[in-house]
């Protein structure tokens, strides 16, 4: 494991004072990575699908996405993510820039950014 301190040590090009759309929740129980915690799916500030420590975040909006479906792994770790995310080697050809893969992350996005603001925030809105 990487141990306690390894969120302060890396970069996640977010800005404190940004709104991100969370695209998926990564929960992960003893992870030799991440040890154990919550990562979320976002777009950075560069427009790249990064996994950032949800304690880095203040949570404004308490939904859950109708989207998301959950996946566990055989180590514990469990996500909800879209489908597609679920793709062999999604984000490496996200990153990558392959068409189909670039296309589907833009609809993902846009439909969550559309869920989000079709609903009320809260039942007393």
């Amino acid at each position: 494991m990487l141990g306690p301190d390894y969120y302060r040590k890396q970069a996640f090009h977010i800005h404190g004072d940004g709104t991100y759309t969370v695209l998926g929740l990564t929960f992960h129980i003893r992870s030799n990575l991440y040890g154990s915690g919550v990562t979320v799916q976002i777009d950075d500030d560069y427009g790249r699908l990064a996994s950032v420590p949800l304690c880095l975040f203040e949570i404004v909006d308490d939904r859950m996405s109708s989207h998301w479906v959950a996946r566990q792994w055989a180590d514990g770790t469990v996500a909800m993510w879209p489908p597609s995310f679920f793709i062999d080697f999604y984000y490496d050809d996200l990153s990558e820039g392959v068409d189909e893969i670039v296309r589907d992350h833009a609809r993902v996005k846009q439909e969550l950014e559309a869920e989000a603001n079709a609903q009320p925030l809260s039942p007393d809105e």
